[in-house]
């Protein structure tokens, strides 16, 4: 059940029928405010919430969760945000019961697989920031579900191109294309697509199927 759908009487967001999915992708939204905000806020503020290797082993948890919502310029900035309002929005909106709920534990799992990945995997990385690796889990998730729920092809061969890249980027060591001062890390989109294909595995069987599909 969504988490619209099971709000109390005289809530703001009443509910509406079953399956409607909200109108406005507010939980999009929101995030995609708050990472526009702490850009905005400058260095100062978005520095101490970086993924940070030595801090995080330091106790300093919260990086592993903050580092994705702070970017370094407009060249990381924009076309992480123009994924996220796309992807976001798109799941979010789409018929179906629990999207809301789903893309918020899609974020929260995404976002843990890659900074845990770092700091376990890629000790070379000191710093790191951006919705990039997270970005691969909600579109696992987010294309396995559409297709799931529409039958149709384009979202399964939106999701094999996405795996091809990943492969691609970890060849090459970089990024396929990149626009931005702060390089791209391969391992951290392959370990947030690796998440996205374990949670859309964990959540087949509950994943809408188009009517009259078996």
């Amino acid at each position: 059940m969504s988490l619209v759908e099971t709000c109390p009487a005289g809530s703001l967001r009443p509910a509406g029928p079953p399956g409607r999915p909200p109108v406005v992708p507010w939980l999009t939204g929101t995030l995609a405010v708050l990472v526009l905000g702490l850009y905005a806020l400058g260095p100062a503020v978005g520095v101490p919430l970086l993924t940070e290797r030595e801090a995080i082993l330091a106790g300093e948890l919260w990086r592993l969760l903050t580092g994705h919502l702070v970017h370094t310029d407009l060249g990381h900035l924009i076309p992480d945000l123009g994924v996220w309002l796309v992807f976001g929005a798109l799941y979010e909106t789409a018929p179906g019961r629990g999207r809301v709920g789903r893309l918020a534990v899609t974020v929260l799992v995404g976002a843990l697989a890659v900074g845990l990945w770092l700091v376990a995997c890629e000790p070379a990385i000191e710093r790191y920031a951006g919705l990039s690796g997270l970005l691969n889990t909600v579109a696992a998730v987010g294309l396995i579900d559409l297709w799931r729920a529409t039958g149709r092809p384009l979202f399964l061969v939106a999701l094999i191109s996405t795996g091809v890249k990943i492969a691609a980027e970890l060849a090459i060591g970089g990024a396929v294309i990149d626009t931005a001062a702060w390089p791209a890390v391969p391992g951290a989109h392959l370990a947030g697509f690796a998440a996205g294909l374990a949670l859309a595995a964990a959540w087949w069987k509950t994943t809408p199927r188009p009517a009259g599909a078996a």
